[in-house]
């Protein structure tokens, strides 16, 4: 290869990686921005007392840690793919923070079923 060629081959591949680094912050701002978190409270978890749909038995207070986020589809869309990416999460599931936050979240031991609240994430 002649000079200029590799100078061109080099160039162009600095241009691709300079796009993907602006096109990952770009995402990572939007990502933050689309995701609400608020301070941890005492007052967040007032009135917040639920019931297990299955058992009855009240459900215990807790926090989910969700890290990627929840990915989820409805039953009859079928189950979400390998491939899934970050934007198919639930919205205030997915922490960009380098102190993860969490969501809200109610246990069942007996059952096994959890309930997490996604309108907002704590720090």
């Amino acid at each position: 290869m002649s000079d200029t060629t590799i100078q061109i081959v080099t160039l162009v591949a600095l241009c691709v990686l300079a796009g993907s680094a602006i096109a990952m912050v770009v995402y990572v701002i939007q990502l933050r921005r689309n995701n609400r978190t608020v301070r941890e409270h005492d007052r967040l978890w007032r009135d917040r007392l639920y019931t297990c749909p299955s058992c009855g038995a009240l459900m215990v207070q807790g926090w989910a840690q969700l890290g990627r986020g929840i990915v989820w589809a409805q039953r009859r869309r079928g189950r979400p793919g390998g491939l899934s990416s970050i934007g198919d999460t639930l919205p205030n599931t997915q922490s960009m923070h380098l102190r993860m936050a969490s969501n809200m979240a109610w246990r069942c031991p007996k059952c096994a079923l959890v309930l997490i609240d996604h309108k907002k994430m704590v720090n």
